[in-house]
């Protein structure tokens, strides 16, 4: 090709420029793409420190949700726990008062006068039953102790012993009174440590 009378030779080094000028294209259809937060994260210090505080804070936060959900759940445990213990021992003391109402029409049924030394004797019989109950504090007197031998050596009447007997039967309800009472407070006082904590971790 002549360009004002000066020849010009486009040969194989045109082509291979004009190829060359040409949009490169994708070759490896494999390769994955680059995330552009970890990209510079990786190549960038302070944004990898951003990056890393941040999960950081992230877990702070499910920690402290996790535990908020932990602490909730025993609670709510701890309080059904007293609603049961307290039924219980509705329950107890229910049976208990059935057992005295028993007596009292025991006593009448036998017609004995609750100002009789019949009666007074058993008073004092049915105190040393109830000082060895569960959680008793009743302490009989050097006297109340002589008394009671001589009462048992001279003969309990009928009425006495079947008094005694259903006064006995209430150990059982007594003890379950007891120990729910002890249950009681000590998750009462569980629930009102673990608030308290709670509260003042709130604030730091």
């Amino acid at each position: 090709m002549k360009v004002n009378n000066t020849t010009v030779f486009m040969g194989d080094d045109t082509n291979r420029l004009r190829h060359s000028e040409q949009p490169l294209k994708a070759t490896d259809t494999g390769r994955k793409s680059i995330n552009g937060a970890s990209f510079r994260a990786k190549t960038d210090p302070i944004a990898a420190k951003r990056e890393e505080a941040r999960k950081r804070a992230m877990k702070i936060v499910g920690d402290a949700f996790t535990n908020e959900l932990k602490i909730d759940d025993d609670l709510n445990t701890r309080r059904d726990k007293v609603k049961a213990l307290q039924q219980e021992k509705g329950e107890a003391k229910r049976a208990i008062k059935e057992i005295e109402d028993g007596r009292e029409a025991l006593r009448d049924m036998y017609g004995v006068d609750p100002d009789s030394k019949e009666e007074q004797d058993l008073k004092l019989l049915e105190k040393e039953v109830r000082s060895k109950m569960p959680g008793s504090e009743i302490i009989l007197s050097k006297e109340e102790k002589e008394q009671i031998a001589k009462i048992r050596e001279n003969g309990l009447s009928e009425y006495q012993e079947r008094s005694l007997d259903m006064l006995e039967s209430e150990t059982y309800y007594h003890q379950t009174v007891y120990e729910a009472d002890i249950e009681i407070k000590t998750e009462n006082q569980i629930i009102q440590v673990s608030q308290l904590k709670h509260r003042v971790e709130n604030l730091e």
